[in-house]
């Protein structure tokens, strides 16, 4: 069975020169903002999955805002057993308060997914 390992956002993220050690800073499940809508200026996105069978693999990752499917797909072709993905976020708009699901679908299958929850700051 296919199946994800580890799944994180966080500020931060990159594979060790010479070891390709996952390295991870700042873990979050929670933004806090002034305003929206705002655009989030660098986040990303780690997956870890174990395949079943060691061949090209088509992952996608998709973005459900509060219910609602995003339209962009960020798609990867990957070869392997174990794969790290690093997704790399930048200038992200985030419309509105709530929550924002990360949805992980591997060869039409859907592995799973993490969600953050984003929140205006009481003035």
């Amino acid at each position: 069975m296919n199946k994800i390992k580890s799944i994180y956002v966080c500020e931060n993220a990159f594979l060790s020169e010479g070891s390709k050690n996952l390295n991870l800073i700042g873990i979050f499940e929670r933004i806090t903002v002034s305003s929206f809508p705002r655009n989030f200026p660098v986040f990303f996105l780690t997956v870890h999955i174990q395949f079943e069978e060691e061949k090209e693999h088509n992952v996608e990752i998709k973005v459900i805002a509060n219910g609602v499917m995003q339209e962009e797909i960020f798609q990867y072709n990957v070869d392997g057993k174990k794969v790290q993905i690093i997704h790399k976020f930048i200038n992200y708009k985030f419309e509105s308060a709530g929550d924002y699901e990360f949805q992980i679908i591997a060869d039409g299958e859907n592995l799973g997914s993490t969600t953050i929850n984003l929140q205006k700051k009481n003035d």
